[in-house]
C-alpha cells in the first residue's frame, strides 16, 4: 500500500508540500550542476588531478548553501510575489512562511555543524570559509540591516549581494587544496565568476 500524500481535507501532506515547494523553487538539478561545475573547476584551476572526497564535500556544501539562499529569497520576495507571482508556493498557501523559516533555521544549523566537522576532520580553512559563507548569507537576508540605504543604491546592493561568490569559490578549492585557496589563480577564477554573476543579474533586471 502506498503512503498517502494528501490529508483528509484533500490538501497535500507536509512532506508532499515541501516536495512540491522544492521541485518548483529550488531547481535541484540546476543547483547540483552548478555545484559540480564550480567545485570541479575550482580544483582544476590549481591541480591536474581531482580529489573526489573534496569534490563531494564541496558540491554538498555549495548545494545546501544555494538552497538556503533560495529559501531566504522566497521569504524576502513574498510581498512582491503575492502581487506579481501569486501562483508560487508561498503566495498560494502551499507552504507557510513560518514553515519556511523553520526549514531555514534547520538547514543553517546543519550546515554550520557540517562546517565544524569539515574544519576538524578535513581542514580548518574549508570549514571556516563555509561558515563565513553561511554568515554572509544571513547578512544578505537581513539586507545588512540597512535595507533602505541599499535599496536606494542599486550598484551597492548588487556588489554586497554578489561578493559571496568569492568565499564560495575559495571553499570549493580549500576542500581539496587548502593551501591554494587564496592564491592568485583562485582569486582570478573567483573574479571571473563574480563578473559573470554581475552580467547575469544585469540581464535579468
Amino acid at each position: 500500500m502506498s503512503d498517502k500524500t494528501t490529508s483528509p481535507s484533500g490538501t497535500l501532506s507536509r512532506p508532499a508540500a515541501w516536495g512540491t515547494f522544492a521541485r518548483e523553487r529550488f531547481q535541484i538539478p540546476a543547483v547540483l550542476i552548478f555545484g559540480i561545475a564550480q567545485s570541479a573547476s575550482a580544483q582544476y584551476v590549481v591541480s591536474s588531478t581531482l580529489d573526489w572526497l573534496g569534490l563531494a564535500i564541496s558540491v554538498a556544501g555549495i548545494s545546501v548553501l544555494l538552497v538556503i539562499m533560495r529559501m531566504m529569497d522566497e521569504l524576502k520576495d513574498l510581498d512582491k510575489d503575492r502581487i506579481a507571482h501569486p501562483t508560487r508556493p508561498l503566495p498560494r498557501g502551499l507552504i507557510s512562511p513560518e514553515e519556511v523559516r523553520s526549514g531555514l533555521r534547520i538547514a543553517i544549523g546543519l550546515l554550520l555543524v557540517a562546517s565544524v566537522f569539515i574544519g576538524l576532520l578535513r581542514n580548518p580553512i574549508a570549514g571556516v570559509l563555509l561558515s563565513l559563507s553561511v554568515g554572509y548569507s544571513l547578512l544578505m537576508y537581513r539586507e545588512f540591516f540597512a535595507p533602505d540605504l541599499l535599496g536606494a543604491r542599486p550598484f551597492s546592493y548588487a556588489v554586497t549581494h554578489q561578493i559571496i561568490i568569492v568565499p564560495i569559490y575559495a571553499f570549493a578549492t580549500a576542500t581539496a587544496l587548502p593551501e591554494a585557496a587564496f592564491t592568485q589563480p583562485v582569486l582570478w577564477f573567483a573574479a571571473t565568476g563574480l563578473g559573470a554573476s554581475f552580467a547575469w543579474k544585469s540581464a535579468e533586471s
